[in-house]
């Protein structure tokens, strides 16, 4: 079928909305789309209206069969703080998918951003085979393996009987009765640690851009995180709901730590998506990490699950009731020859907040 590629503009917007109805198989309103849309650009403080925001794929009738945006970002690369892109949501009609139509939009996007990085997160299979053999970039990721931490006892027999297939019966009153005397019993979270506080935040303030400040250096590669980026990354889209936590020590923020809820076999767990502080600080992410645990039990959550990020190791190490699972972070980028050799040679800082993920 005869097709071509446009650039989107703010005016495609409603009939991109409704191309993406049931975009992988997921039905999302109009409004679902518009407000993600309103969140990747016109509320991204890193866009500007002269900005590519993407492309669609037209039929012959001008109908939008297809999709690929962009959304801009603000990564460190060599020391530097590059402005690129990262990429979203690669959609075509099923009967437009022959004749290479998704390769087109990616052609596109890939010549309109030039020179700038290009980030393209969360890979499938059939989208990693197809980068692979474009030679992108992989991003070399900084985080140990996925895990997750029971949030008590109840939980870790509740898991094994249910790993186990028990009988129904012993299955069925251990999946009614244990969440709520867990509930009943859970401590509330210990805000304090000795010297330190953790406290839940409804804004980034300028300790957040002091703490940035003051540890970019430890990486030369690394997402920047200061605190109108973090402000609209964790609250600017309300279909995903994020909270944020940081650790103290007096006044002085030490690290901090943005999390969601995450499904996982059929039980609800705080994911802890993105972490962030001085190195050096073990003890204070070994409270933040102790009070969300807690915070996951007295929320009636199984646990909590996070990828391993530097300073948190030995947290993990300690947990009695952990598993690894499965998931493994894969992501590529598009860099010119300076900033591609940075990223290989040179110390990095990438994890599962990367790209398009909580947007």
């Amino acid at each position: 079928m005869e097709t071509k590629v446009c650039p989107v503009e703010h005016d495609d917007y409603e009939q991109l909305a409704n191309c993406l109805y049931n975009y992988r198989n997921t039905k999302r309103s109009q409004q679902h789309w518009l407000s993600r849309f309103h969140h990747w650009w016109e509320n991204n403080p890193l866009f500007k209206p002269s900005m590519p925001r993407g492309f669609l794929l037209r039929s012959a009738s001008e109908q939008v069969v297809g999709f690929f945006g962009i959304i801009p970002t603000l990564t460190q690369i060599g020391g530097d703080e590059v402005p690129g892109f990262a990429v979203t949501t690669w959609y075509v009609e099923r009967a437009y998918q022959k004749n290479a139509a998704g390769r087109k939009l990616l052609a596109g996007l890939c010549e309109v951003v030039g020179d700038q990085p290009l980030w393209m997160m969360g890979a499938n299979h059939n989208t990693t085979v197809i980068l692979k053999r474009l030679k992108k970039t992989p991003v070399p990721f900084c985080v140990g393996p996925q895990t997750s931490v029971l949030s008590s006892f109840g939980y870790a027999w509740l898991t094994k009987l249910e790993e186990r297939n028990r009988p129904g019966r012993v299955l069925s009153a251990a999946q009614r009765l244990l969440p709520a005397i867990d509930r009943r019993t859970a401590q509330e979270p210990s805000v304090r640690v000795g010297s330190l506080t953790v406290k839940e935040l409804d804004r980034a303030d300028n300790s957040f851009d002091q703490l940035w400040q003051e540890n970019r250096s430890n990486y030369a590669n690394i997402k920047v995180r200061n605190s109108e980026i973090l402000n609209w990354y964790c609250f600017g889209l309300e279909l995903v709901k994020k909270r944020l936590f940081a650790c103290y020590e007096a006044e002085k923020l030490l690290c901090f730590a943005i999390v969601d809820v995450k499904k996982l076999r059929g039980r609800s767990y705080l994911q802890c998506v993105d972490v962030w502080g001085y190195a050096q600080k073990s003890e204070a992410y070994d409270a933040l990490f102790s009070y969300l645990l807690a915070l996951a039990r007295k929320s009636a959550m199984t646990g909590l699950i996070s990828f391993q990020y530097p300073g948190t190791t030995s947290w993990f190490k300690r947990q009695k009731f952990s598993r690894q699972e499965d998931f493994v972070l894969s992501g590529f980028c598009q860099l010119n020859e300076r900033h591609k050799d940075d990223l290989l040679n040179k110390k990095s800082y990438f994890g599962q907040s990367e790209g398009d993920v909580g947007m």
